[in-house]
């Protein structure tokens, strides 16, 4: 099975669309738009071909309201290409023995990569974040430079608006971070 992204338009998702999205082994992964226009929403679903793709998230949702423009795309990986299943889709739910690569990670390479898998942040915010076991900035930003080593993260130096408005060094997961991960990247993550 390949991996497909599918977008629609339409209504807001509700908690039942959303429902039915998991019960059809589907994935919400985003909405934008707002309340004054139509949501463009995404969906991450497991499929043998773009119909059927496009088919699953499209009986999942149509009897929860006024969905259209349904369009599937294969995801692909860090090597371009095309992203088969399964995938992960929530963090806790990651295997960390299921590769050798992954199971060698250390606790603090965990906490470190979770930190950044919501979006790009500095090192600053690295440290201060909950789910890493230690807060030596030190350590933390060792445990950066060995992630970064083995292409697993990336960082850009930015200007940081805390506490003062100068450059500094953010932070981010690489598509093979990623793909180590056995997680699809959001196109919207940064």
């Amino acid at each position: 099975m390949k991996v497909f992204r599918v977008h629609f338009d339409g209504d807001d998702l509700g908690d039942t669309a959303t429902a039915a999205l998991l019960a059809a082994d589907a994935w919400w992964e985003g909405t934008e738009g707002g309340p004054s226009a139509p949501c463009h929403h995404r969906a991450l679903v497991e499929a043998e071909t773009e119909a059927e793709a496009t088919e699953a998230v499209k009986a999942a949702v149509e009897p929860h309201g006024e969905y259209t423009n349904f369009i599937a795309s294969p995801v692909t990986d860090a090597n371009g290409e095309v992203r088969r299943g399964p995938f992960y889709r929530r963090w806790r739910e990651i295997d960390w023995q299921a590769t050798p690569e992954r199971a060698r990670l250390s606790e603090l390479e965990r906490g470190v990569l979770f930190a950044l898998a919501e979006w790009g942040i500095p090192t600053a915010d690295v440290v201060a974040d909950s789910d890493v076991p230690t807060t030596d900035r030190g350590r933390v930003e060792v445990t950066l430079e060995s992630l970064r080593s083995r292409k697993l993260v990336f960082s850009t130096v930015e200007y940081i608006g805390h506490p003062v408005n100068r450059p500094g060094r953010w932070w981010a997961i690489t598509d093979e971070g990623w793909d180590l991960l056995g997680m699809v990247k959001s196109p919207r993550y940064r």
